[in-house]
């Protein structure tokens, strides 16, 4: 499973802007897309299911990073969760990540 770098710069400036929201609106509202591509997968039984543990995956990093801080993790409203399985069909060449790989992630996005 591809993980989120928590030591990542974009990751860190993610948490300091939802913290800074918690901390001067009393809320952070959050929109979480996890995606996978049309390549099958066995170790999640269905592109559904990864896609929707990559969405999960995020928001319980999420939530332990507003934790960390300190913060209320009851104050992230998840305006919108969203799981998708997209991109060209599968044509048996599961290596060529240029072709796939771009529908495979995770995005978070803070109101």
């Amino acid at each position: 499973m591809k993980d989120i770098d928590l030591n990542e710069d974009r990751w860190r400036q993610f948490i300091d802007v939802v913290a800074k929201l918690i901390t001067e609106k009393g809320e952070a509202r959050i929109v979480i897309e996890g995606s996978a591509s049309k390549v099958p997968t066995k170790t999640y039984g269905s592109n559904e299911n990864l896609s929707r543990q990559r969405m999960e995956d995020a928001r319980k990093r999420l939530v332990e990073a507003i934790r960390a801080r300190g913060l209320d993790a009851d104050k992230l409203r998840l305006e919108a969760v969203n799981n998708l399985v997209q991109g060209p069909r599968y044509a048996g060449d599961y290596l060529n990540t240029d072709k796939y790989g771009k529908f495979q992630y995770v995005k978070l996005k803070v109101r």
